[in-house]
């Protein structure tokens, strides 16, 4: 089925791992193998998990073929699309304020990934002071049990219709929402920086938001950004915020 999708379908979206086509007023999420289809069903259980909440996301369902998922067929733009061509101001507001809805949601039966946090700082390929440094600070983050997106940022927010959707939920999770902020604020600094520094500053302003936890998150979210081959930028942030948080120590 997924190579009918290729030759005959409106192909509309490409990520890393999958392809999105245009079919009969839906969208179909088209992965190719090797990816694993536990992988697909778990994405397909947790983005049912969501519809059950208060959040603007997308219904999914499951096909005939293990490897594509039908999707609502949301008819509109990106948050980024909408600061880009249509010069919208409130983009970064907007965003932190989803961002703050998403985290509303306590207690979801998804599973805490402190643990993931661990797990991968010790495995990435990096100077042991580095890694020694981010496993303290992970240490010292109170766990919590707020719903986090763990990809969040302004391509994986779509607007019509006067609303918006949250899309690709692939690495979601329960943990801090310090995480989730400090996730984001990591992928902007690489792809926008110019926004990225808004987005601090606005994050920095929260009272909410303990700034020093936030520091800490984002220099371990940055050695985590690593192992999915980032770029020189998160190498420079790392090296800024490793000084920093030795600072306050």
């Amino acid at each position: 089925m997924h190579n009918e999708f290729e030759t005959e379908k409106k192909q509309i979206g490409m990520g890393k791992q999958a392809a999105v086509y245009l079919y009969d007023g839906f969208a179909y999420k088209v992965y190719k193998p090797p990816y694993p289809v536990t992988w697909i069903e778990y994405e397909i259980e947790n983005q049912q998990k969501l519809c059950k909440t208060n959040l603007p996301v997308v219904n999914y369902f499951k096909t005939e073929d293990p490897y594509v998922i039908k999707m609502d067929y949301i008819d509109g733009i990106s948050l980024g699309e909408r600061i880009k061509s249509q010069g919208y101001k409130q983009g970064v507001e907007d965003l932190i304020r989803l961002q703050k809805e998403i985290h509303l949601i306590q207690n979801i039966d998804l599973p805490k990934i402190t643990e993931r946090f661990f797990s991968q700082l010790e495995k990435i390929d990096y100077e042991n002071k580095y890694k020694t440094l981010g496993l303290k600070l992970l240490k010292e983050i109170e766990d919590k049990d707020s719903l986090c997106h763990l990809d969040f940022h302004f391509n994986n927010v779509m607007f019509s219709n006067d609303r918006y959707f949250i899309i690709d939920w692939v690495n979601i999770g329960v943990c801090n929402p310090i995480f989730d902020f400090a996730r984001t604020y990591v992928i902007l600094y690489e792809y926008v920086n110019r926004m990225s520094q808004k987005y601090l500053s606005l994050l920095k302003k929260d009272k909410s938001i303990e700034t020093k936890d936030l520091y800490k998150a984002i220099y371990i979210m940055a050695l985590l950004r690593t192992a999915e081959g980032a770029g020189p930028r998160v190498y420079d942030l790392i090296e800024k915020t490793y000084d920093m948080v030795l600072q306050n120590e």
